[in-house]
């Protein structure tokens, strides 16, 4: 077996699309949340009057998670008035926990919003990023690096380590596109997986202490398949932990395995998928002890163990996905319409992979002198991280910011360590004579074409009275 060791940080290098990186549950709420030393009490990113009568009403009372405790002793009283008055009149802008649509898929990069921190020995807290919450415990963004050899190249990545006694949530809102949950991770010993509809637990997988797989069926938990996680346990954590001690890169295949909920809601059942078997169902068909119809929650319990998570998603995709023209693919501006684009231009379509990291929606002059197969020359019109289900929004292409002309239109898509597999994916159109007989396949050419562009104003109307005026310097007057 080969081994890539690091060589110190300064030798390893990254993808310049970088563009900024236990008991965990996912519910459906609307709920948003801030942090207890937040002076906005009113949500409304002002603290004034209405944020006032918010603190005065919990005056000099005592209680966990008053409104108002900014400094957590229990009681609002004279030092959170003088905390409070620091911030009257101003602008706030307190980090929340708040709730996400589905589909969704995070890897936890830096990219999408995350952030490890520079103290290898303080890493930042999960708790907040994203509108995640880590209500007890310990749970903080890391990263390493991988190596990936057919690009001969390290790939520095983000992921969460998740404490002992620990519990972190997600909140999420939406009735479909929850049929399939997937986690990238390191299981913990005693962990249990849960999948929620309110208070309820409708599913759940625990990893038992005695080294085999449970699941919760007809709120019972059974060992219907006799699967032991142990071997693969052992696996990822030697890969993950002896490589980081030891100075190597990740073998990023190795380090991780999967676990793959199917939940079937007209039949109030769920499957379990584990380590990439996505054949064998490990939880034999197993039954909810009630009629769900949606999940508002996914939950997981550790106790004296730790694990790592490096991945989420929740939709209604059977497959990985990634490929393209099948999960990844652009509808409109379609190829087969009017080739003229103007102003802000909606970009839909569809993007499904349960590896993603994120993607750009990328433009290029068909300019003779400019070389189209070099990617450096294809500009970013926008940029997204999120799964998008198919018809749904991928961003945005601005054509008012740029000069009129022919262009062509694509996008990449790159996986959480940073690099795409796929590489640059055009846009492409067919015309045809009327026998129908090819006249030309290849890159599609939109025509931008605007007078009005970004920053300028433009206006005129037919003046209701012209009067030439002869002389040494002739003009006209005109009243509009």
């Amino acid at each position: 077996m080969e081994l890539h060791k690091v060589k110190g940080f300064a030798m390893i290098t990254r993808r310049t699309i970088l563009i900024g990186a236990v008991v965990f549950s996912f519910c459906a709420a609307s709920v948003w949340s801030s942090p207890y030393w937040c002076p906005d009490l009113s949500g409304d990113d002002f603290v004034d009057f209405a944020d006032f009568a918010v603190f005065a009403g919990n005056w000099m009372q005592s209680g966990d998670g008053l409104a108002g405790d900014f400094d957590d002793s229990g009681t609002v009283d004279m030092n959170d008035l003088d905390y409070f008055v620091d911030y009257w009149l101003t602008d706030t802008d307190c980090p929340e926990y708040y709730p996400d649509q589905f589909p969704y898929m995070t890897s936890f990069e830096k990219y999408q919003g995350f952030t490890a921190g520079d103290d290898p020995n303080s890493r930042d807290s999960l708790d907040y990023q994203q509108g995640w919450k880590v209500s007890a415990g310990s749970a903080v963004i890391d990263y390493w690096w991988s190596y990936v050899s057919e690009l001969d190249d390290y790939f520095y990545y983000q992921y969460v380590v998740i404490d002992y006694n620990t519990v972190v949530e997600k909140d999420f809102t939406g009735t479909n596109n929850d049929d399939y949950i997937r986690l990238n991770f390191i299981p913990a010993i005693d962990q249990k997986v849960n999948i929620l509809n309110g208070p309820d637990v409708v599913a759940s997988v625990w990893f038992n202490g005695n080294g085999y797989i449970y699941v919760l069926d007809n709120g019972s938990y059974v060992n219907n398949t006799n699967v032991s996680y142990v071997s693969v346990y052992n696996q990822c954590w030697y890969y993950f932990w002896d490589y980081i001690y030891y100075g190597y890169a990740h073998e990023y295949e190795n380090t991780w395995t999967s676990l793959m909920f199917k939940m079937n809601w007209s039949s109030n059942t769920y499957e379990v998928y584990w380590n990439g078997d996505y054949i064998t169902d490990i939880a034999d068909e197993a039954n909810f002890d009630s009629d769900y119809d949606v999940l508002t929650d996914v939950n997981s319990e550790t106790g004296n163990d730790w694990f790592v998570l490096n991945s989420i998603s929740i939709s209604s995709e059977s497959g990985s996905g990634g490929v393209i023209n099948d999960d990844i693919y652009i509808t409109k501006p379609c190829a087969c319409e009017t080739d003229e684009v103007t102003g802000r231009v909606a970009v839909t379509g569809k993007l499904w992979w349960d590896s993603l990291g994120v993607y750009e929606i990328r433009y290029c002059a068909t300019d003779p002198a400019i070389n189209p197969y070099d990617v450096n020359n294809w500009h970013i019109a926008d940029v997204g991280w999120n799964v998008v289900d198919a018809g749904g929004l991928l961003g945005y292409w601005d054509t008012s910011r740029i000069p009129n002309g022919y262009y062509y239109l694509g996008f990449m898509a790159y996986n959480d360590l940073g690099y795409s597999e796929n590489g640059l994916q055009v846009l492409e159109t067919e015309l045809r004579y009327p026998d129908n007989t090819l006249a030309y396949s290849g890159w599609k050419h939109f025509a931008v074409t605007s007078t009005l562009k970004c920053n300028t104003f433009y206006h005129e109307e037919e003046p209701d009275i012209s009067v030439p005026w002869q002389g040494q310097f002739p003009f006209e007057l005109r009243r509009i």
